[in-house]
């Protein structure tokens, strides 16, 4: 799933739906659906965070968090069907702390954990809690530096699980390609102080990252100082250990084309060991 601008006239006031489309048995994907407009005037919500929470009980939820060129802090989220994962209308919840586009979150449980994009100046992030009953947002937490220094985006956020423990990871981006990885550990969908990693084996931004179990991948990037230029096909792939650190080996197989500002998504069929297959284009 993802919203975007999908009438193809290239302006961000478009990015007004959701595109999602049903996974195949052999992983391809059926065509591309759009979802109802989003509420409200004005209705877009471009280049803002997304979460998809399941809540247990048939409740799953995507959220939208934030986005456009201009800066919303509205959050939007719709329950999907519980049999054949289309989204219904959508509804207006808790906002984020303050305008933002180009910001990232990740999901533990029911806690979605929001952080800054390109318009809030901090470096920080906050977190709420899912009503698996209705999917309405708690009230947003305190903010928490994550890291000292003024303006961070195009970097990607992703969550983990290692030795029964949770945790979240804030990797590369801008305003130049950076290699540095930091992480929380949750407990109890409270996430605790941020502290750095191992870093990526290269300078990224752009980028975008997605897990399973103690596996994180981190799927191409730009690697100039320019967002829209040299963008790489590489795949990283980090090993998750019980205290949260990363290892870190390069896949044996590069996506067939360089990405950058893409979107990366798992959908877990069975156990899986470190690595990944060919890619196929569709």
């Amino acid at each position: 799933m993802g919203a975007g601008d999908w009438n193809g006239d290239g302006t961000r006031d478009t990015a007004d739906v959701l595109a999602y489309a049903r996974i195949k048995s052999d992983g391809t994907l059926e065509p591309f659906q759009l979802s109802a407009v989003f509420p409200g005037t004005p209705d877009d919500q471009s280049i803002g965070a997304g979460a998809l929470v399941n809540a247990g009980g048939g409740n799953v939820y995507y959220y939208i968090l934030g986005g456009t060129s201009s800066g919303t802090d509205r959050v939007i989220y719709t329950k999907l069907n519980p049999t054949n994962g289309t989204p219904g209308p959508w509804s207006v919840t808790t906002s984020i702390s303050g305008a933002d586009w180009f910001n990232r979150a990740a999901v533990v449980g029911t806690t979605i954990i929001e952080a800054n994009g390109n318009l809030r100046t901090t470096r920080d992030a906050r977190y709420a809690t899912v009503t698996p009953a209705t999917g309405a947002l708690s009230a947003w937490s305190a903010p928490t530096t994550y890291e000292a220094g003024a303006g961070h985006w195009d970097y990607a956020m992703t969550n983990a699980r290692s030795g029964g423990n949770d945790f979240v990871y804030i990797l590369g981006g801008a305003p130049s390609p950076i290699t540095t990885v930091l992480k929380t550990q949750v407990t109890a969908g409270v996430p605790g102080a941020w502290t750095p990693t191992t870093a990526l084996p290269v300078d990224l931004r752009r980028v975008t990252a997605a897990s399973v179990d103690n596996y994180v991948y981190v799927c191409g990037g730009t690697t100039g100082t320019s967002s829209i230029t040299a963008a790489v096909s590489t795949v990283q792939i980090g090993t998750v250990a019980a205290n949260g650190d990363i290892t870190w080996s390069a896949s044996p197989a590069n996506m067939p084309q360089a990405r950058g500002f893409g979107g990366a998504a798992i959908v877990k069929a069975a156990d899986i060991a470190a690595g990944v297959g060919g890619w196929e284009m569709y």
